[in-house]
């Protein structure tokens, strides 16, 4: 096998972590958790480094053990239960276009306003 461990340590410090940590970020949404399962995918790779068999570029190969980590955690996370009550508290369809449509007639208000009170009026509403 042509790749040794020089080739892993130059893909972890050369911004392939980074790299790897950006892709798992899509996946789970989370900085920290995205991190930790970048490093766990590079700790995999270093254990499974036999198995490598060059096919596609290291990176590629420790990407996909990250995305495949990545997705095995989302399957653990416990489902966030919903009650009937919140279901039916719900804006339907209905109310979220109407909510679109006032959203869409103010922030056109307020587009023509002069730009301080436009900037005012942004300021009260965001608190």
């Amino acid at each position: 096998m042509s790749h040794g461990w020089a080739e892993f340590a130059t893909v972890y410090g050369g911004g392939g972590i980074e790299r790897v940590v950006a892709v798992v970020r899509r996946y789970v949404r989370d900085e920290d958790v995205a991190r930790d399962l970048a490093h766990d995918a590079f700790g995999r790779a270093m254990e499974r480094w036999a198995q490598f068999d060059g096919r596609a570029s290291l990176t590629t190969w420790i990407t996909s053990i990250a995305i495949h980590l990545a997705l095995d955690h989302l399957r653990r996370r416990p489902a966030i239960p919903l009650s009937l009550e919140t279901v039916a508290r719900s804006p339907g369809p209905l109310e979220l276009a109407h909510s679109r449509e006032i959203e869409e007639r103010v922030s056109g208000a307020v587009g023509g306003l002069p730009v301080a009170l436009a900037m005012v009026f942004r300021l009260a509403m965001d608190g």
